[in-house]
């Protein structure tokens, strides 16, 4: 871990991309300002922390029959595990199948 003492507008730089800012003091908090290229994902730890536990709760938990209600038709799905990238930023891709507006979504004909 790299440890270093900054104040308010100095920087560290990370690789050619990558700059860290000290843009606020308190005496409880320091507030930082990330500059990174779009491939790289910022987030604070605890929100990832919070996810995965997320993930392991829904992987320990037993499998039961949903309560359904008499009127929604019944879908064959999974519970499916999401990275945190998912969860954050769900794409129209999650929401609509392949070629399919939102509009136009829904069942196929041969699936019934």
């Amino acid at each position: 871990m790299f440890i270093v003492a900054r104040r308010l507008g100095q920087r560290i730089l990370i690789g050619d991309d990558i700059e860290v800012v000290v843009t606020e003091l308190s005496r409880s908090t320091v507030k930082l300002g990330i500059t990174a290229p779009r491939p790289f994902f910022i987030m604070r730890g605890e929100l990832k922390d919070s996810v995965e536990q997320a993930n392991r709760e829904a992987l320990a938990a037993p499998l039961a029959a949903p309560v359904l209600d008499a009127e929604a038709p019944i879908e064959a799905e999974s519970t499916q595990l999401v990275s945190v990238r998912a969860f954050l930023k769900p794409s129209a891709n999650t929401l609509t199948q392949p070629g399919t507006t939102p509009e136009t979504a829904g069942p196929s004909p041969s699936q019934g």
